[in-house]
């Protein structure tokens, strides 16, 4: 029952922050993601991966980074790993994931956040400015 509680909690946490859990285990390859990851992905929940999966989601520009990322070149400090997802409904999304160090286990674990409206800022921002100095 604990469990439970405490993995209730935690969707819900999930759910009000907007954002979703990974975890990827070197030994074994496998990317497990929570249902909000899993959805932000493509998936309609939570879902366990290979590796070669989880990159097949991402754009293909972007997958080979991030094969080289899950295949062990991961940075010793936290870490940002921004990437693209296209999807037929979405369109194309911005997502990035926190990398926090591997553990003694060889788990890798992080959050993985939708970016997409702040890509699209930056890119309106930077518009902005350009188009003001060009009149100026």
């Amino acid at each position: 029952m604990k469990a439970t509680h405490d993995e209730a909690v935690a969707a819900a946490l999930e759910d009000a922050a907007g954002f979703g859990l990974w975890h990827y285990d070197w030994r074994t390859g496998l990317v497990s993601l929570t249902g909000n990851a899993g959805a932000l992905l493509g998936f309609s929940g939570a879902v366990t991966l290979r590796r070669e999966e989880a990159c097949a989601c991402v754009a293909p520009d972007d997958s080979l980074r991030l094969m080289e990322v899950l295949a062990g070149k991961l940075p010793p400090e936290p870490a940002l790993l921004e990437f693209r997802v296209i999807d037929g409904q979405s369109g194309m999304r911005w997502l990035r994931a926190s990398l926090l160090p591997a553990s003694a286990t060889g788990v890798v674990a992080g959050v993985l956040l939708d970016v997409t409206e702040r890509k699209h800022a930056a890119v309106r921002e930077r518009l902005g400015y350009e188009l003001t100095e060009y009149l100026v």
